[in-house]
């Protein structure tokens, strides 16, 4: 899994619990197997669907870079995903050149 949606420490500690549920209920029922079998078919899943959303972050992050426009677009598209989750003022002028032209430009917003 790449490191890129910071799930990494997330998923030991989810792992963590399950196993101990499972081991618990087995311990209960008399049938550990069963619920390790159980365990390993559902943390797999997991772990396989979300280092397959941290590839795609990757690809869409690093490999969508390779050409000036489609990095350009990524940039913006990006900026603007930042605003409307929340994190960033809305950048200013419609077409920002780089994320230092954005720096810049706040800056002399604020003034």
């Amino acid at each position: 899994m790449t490191p890129y949606l910071g799930k990494g420490a997330t998923c030991a500690l989810e792992d963590a619990i399950s196993l101990a549920q499972a081991l618990q209920n087995g311990a209960s029922n008399g049938s550990i197997p069963d619920h390790l079998h159980k365990y390993e078919t559902e943390m797999l899943s997991r772990g396989f669907a979300q280092a397959k959303q941290s590839m795609n972050v990757h690809r869409m992050v690093f490999n969508y870079g390779s050409n000036r426009w489609v990095k350009w677009c990524r940039d913006y598209i990006l900026s603007w995903v930042d605003v409307l989750v929340g994190r960033a003022a809305p950048p200013f002028g419609l077409w920002p050149v780089s994320y230092e032209a954005m720096a810049q430009r706040e800056k002399e917003h604020k003034l």
